[in-house]
């Protein structure tokens, strides 16, 4: 619903989504986990324009989410213990409200444009299962986990813009900053109670519940930037010069429940972290219709709570992980180059990339206890690097927006692990697409005939023995829309019309080929979809 004053300074608009679903289909017989999901969300607007340069907005929203899932997948005997029945129930809640402003008057001398908003988000996820265990041929317990994310976060941000000149250069400076606070916790709960006594225990595995693997932490980023877009030569040339500052810190607030899991007593400290990164871009006009980019950028991401405070040992597995107050942050070069291209029958873009990441954190084996446990910690690692191209094109038979075309587009991407001398299992594999368009006079109705390989990932396999590698896989998609008026479309999709038997490579990465959840991780064979949207 949207509604608007007689003058329309003042506007007001409320949504209200409800969605219910099933569980993912796989190819084939594989059998997937039951599953009835539902979410909702409602967000509504209220904005006051009191004239032309000026705009003020107050957000409101809230979305919850439900899934009930019935785990047959983790049904069966492992380690001795047999599971009989096993049920999830997934919870997502999220409040947020945020008020701003845009400024627009391009007749001001200095400060053309600028923007600001204060927000505050409330964010809430628990996982709850319950299952019927045992050491025999029936079920002697019943187990509940329960397993919190909570954080809530309270920000602001502003960004401005003045155009200017000095002498002929003509300028479009863009400079801001951010600040926000978050605060994290995720408690985690178990309870095991014998079905013949009522015995309830909250020692389970070696661990003693309610505990949480990392302290409530708090996290205060601020970030200051500033970037110039310098048009020279007639504005054929832009560069673009610029700089941010990023300030990390992290407190953390160890209580009872994460000193039940520490029982080492390993220090968690407080501590911070600061940056500065430069980035550099060129766009030069070959001729109107062709231009030329490159440009360097420095990145920062500073340690995250759970890689620095984590601290825990898990006597069922024999393995302790330790927090390291010493970590780094995180950095990275990034260099791309490119072209790009806007023509009457001919779009299409090229982009060569390099990035070189230091400091990189992941989690190593750093020894054994006298006690045989194995221990682990976040680390800053030699480093990686990923480096590809991208290319994407669409050609038209004519030289208006409608009939027909053809569209295309690559990826390629490798990247290299520096600690472990390998390749990185992260990358997509090398992607292709190709297909027909057609869109009829006025864009009354349109379709697309779509092609997609993707190739198997072989650079994976050699970083383990036994990994799962899909093989390389082509599907068919047919797509259509037909508009009946400007407010009522139809869409149609037919998907993977060959049938196809595929993975995607993220889905199954790590998987061994004896892993039982390969056949459960494959996407749909022939799927349709059929869309209705009425705009009022």
């Amino acid at each position: 619903m949207a509604a608007e004053s007689e003058d329309g300074k003042l506007q007001a608009s409320a949504a209200l989504t409800r969605t219910t679903g099933s569980e993912f289909k796989n190819y084939g017989t594989a059998v997937a986990d039951p599953q009835d999901r539902s979410d909702l969300n409602f967000i509504c607007k209220l904005v006051y324009k009191p004239n032309d340069s000026n705009t003020f907005k107050l957000t409101g929203e809230r979305f919850s989410s439900n899934v009930d899932t019935n785990l047959l997948s983790t049904l069966g005997t492992s380690r001795g213990t047999t599971i009989f029945d096993n049920s999830a129930n997934n919870e997502k809640q999220r409040y947020r409200v945020s008020l701003g402003q845009e400024y627009d008057n391009p007749d001001n001398s200095w400060l053309q444009k600028f923007r600001w908003q204060v927000y505050y988000q409330d964010a809430e996820a628990n996982e709850e299962s319950n299952s019927f265990r045992g050491r025999g041929p029936v079920a002697t317990t019943i187990r509940e986990d329960i397993n919190s994310f909570e954080q809530n976060v309270f920000g602001g941000d502003a960004q401005f813009e003045s155009n200017f000149q000095t002498g002929n250069i003509n300028h479009r400076l863009v400079y801001g900053f951010e600040l926000f606070n978050t605060d994290t916790t995720r408690p985690r709960d178990k309870t095991e109670t014998d079905l013949s006594t009522g015995a309830i225990s909250k020692n389970i595995g070696g661990e003693l519940y309610p505990n949480k693997t990392f302290p409530d932490t708090e996290t205060l980023r601020f970030r200051l930037y500033v970037q110039d877009e310098i048009e020279l030569a007639d504005n054929r040339l832009t560069l673009i010069p610029g700089l941010s500052f990023d300030y990390y810190k992290l407190t953390a607030n160890p209580d009872q429940d994460f000193q039940n899991i520490n029982i080492d007593n390993y220090d968690v400290e407080d501590f911070d972290a600061s940056a500065f990164s430069p980035k550099l871009g060129l766009v030069y006009k070959v001729t109107p219709e062709l231009s030329a980019y490159a440009q360097y950028a420095r990145g920062f991401r500073s340690p995250p709570y759970d890689d620095a405070n984590i601290a825990f040992t898990n006597f069922a597995f024999r393995y302790t992980v330790l927090p390291n107050n010493n970590l780094k942050p995180e950095t990275s070069d990034s260099y791309e180059i490119g072209l790009k291209g806007s023509y009457s029958q001919l779009d299409f873009g090229l982009t060569g990339f390099y990035n070189r990441f230091d400091n990189f954190i992941g989690t190593k084996n750093v020894g054994t206890t006298a006690s045989g446990f194995r221990q682990f910690q976040s680390q800053n690692l030699e480093g990686a690097e990923t480096y590809g191209v991208e290319a994407k094109a669409e050609y038209r038979f004519s030289p208006g927006k409608d009939g027909l075309s053809l569209i295309g587009s690559l990826a390629w991407t490798e990247g290299n692990d520096f600690e472990n001398d390998q390749p990185l299992d992260t990358v997509e594999p090398f992607k292709a697409v190709a297909g027909l368009r057609y869109r009829a006079p006025e864009d009354r109705w349109g379709s697309e005939l779509v092609t997609t390989f993707v190739a198997a990932n072989d650079r994976a396999a050699q970083t383990g023995t036994d990994l799962f590698i899909p093989d390389s896989y082509f599907t068919v998609d047919l797509l259509g829309y037909y508009k009946f008026s400007d407010k009522v479309t139809l869409n149609v999709g037919l998907f993977n019309l060959l049938d196809e038997k595929y993975w995607n490579w993220q889905d199954v990465r790590g998987l061994t080929n004896t892993s039982s959840d390969i056949a459960r991780r494959t996407l749909p064979g022939f799927n349709a979809t059929v869309g209705l949207k009425v705009v009022f």
